[in-house]
């Protein structure tokens, strides 16, 4: 193959190697991509989208790390958790 490899080739090529692994979502996310989920079940046929952004894409912070390092604030939403 010749020519120029771009992202989205490299994110195609690890989406066949991967398949099944759950690799998937995070590589769309650190690419500042969406998932993009069709919905297969037929009660709900509502297609739906994630981006890095969404509440539960983002992780709250381990209270060892807050504890460790008070200049640490927690991610939004999740308030200081209790220790």
């Amino acid at each position: 193959m010749t020519g120029t490899v771009t992202l989205e080739m490299t994110l195609n090529e690890r989406r066949k190697e991967l398949f099944g692994e759950g690799h998937r979502s995070f590589d769309l996310l650190r690419n500042n991509m969406k998932i993009i989920r069709a919905n297969t079940d037929h009660i709900l046929l509502e297609r739906f989208e994630i981006d890095r952004n969404d509440y539960f894409c983002i992780l709250p912070v381990p209270m060892r790390e807050i504890d460790a390092n008070p200049n640490i604030i927690q991610n939004p939403g999740y308030g200081i958790l209790s220790r």
